[in-house]
């Protein structure tokens, strides 16, 4: 994390206005358990490229593990509205639902995702996540269990975790934290 983080800072002091490298840094701040710094990359994100639709994600997203998901939202929906058809930003709305207990609204963004990426790990974690949400944990489970293995980079093996745990397999849930951590 440590170096991904260097690595991007003598990118953007190459050029601050690099969209991708702020994006990329803000995840691995926030990653790496600096916050606010994460946060203060979303806000550049958001002032040097206020029509990327990743920039609201970025920004929304550093506030989930501050404890704040509905600060941020209005930027990431605006996400939406620029780049419609954009995968990630159903998923990352769907989480954010989710975690403001929003279950119909994240279960819409699931239904989009399992109608357009079925096959996508984020698509099988948002909606097994809904699934747990709202007691279907059978479901939930069955959900999971159409990913052909669960050998996924650290981000979406987090998030795969708490899908487990919220559907009741919380010993699936612990190991995965644990892989991906």
């Amino acid at each position: 994390m440590a170096e991904t983080v260097r690595y991007l800072g003598q990118a953007l002091e190459r050029d601050p206005s690099d969209a991708d490298a702020l994006f990329f840094q803000g995840i691995a701040l926030t990653a790496a358990g600096q916050i606010e710094e994460g946060l203060a990359a979303g806000r550049r994100f958001l002032e040097i490229d206020p029509l990327s639709p990743m920039a609201g994600v970025l920004f929304n997203s550093a506030h989930w593990f501050a404890g704040r998901p509905a600060e941020g939202l209005r930027e990431h929906e605006h996400g939406l509205v620029l780049d419609p058809e954009n995968p990630i930003i159903h998923w990352s709305l769907g989480y954010t639902y989710a975690l403001l207990g929003q279950r119909d609204r994240a279960r819409q963004r699931a239904d989009w995702m399992r109608a357009r990426v079925p096959q996508m790990p984020y698509t099988v974690q948002l909606v097994s996540l809904v699934e747990a949400l709202e007691g279907r944990h059978t479901e939930a489970l069955a959900t999971l269990a159409t990913l052909p293995a669960l050998d996924f980079d650290g981000h979406i093996t987090f998030h795969l975790s708490e899908s487990y745990a919220m559907a009741g397999d919380v010993a699936t849930g612990l190991q995965l934290l644990e892989h991906g951590i």
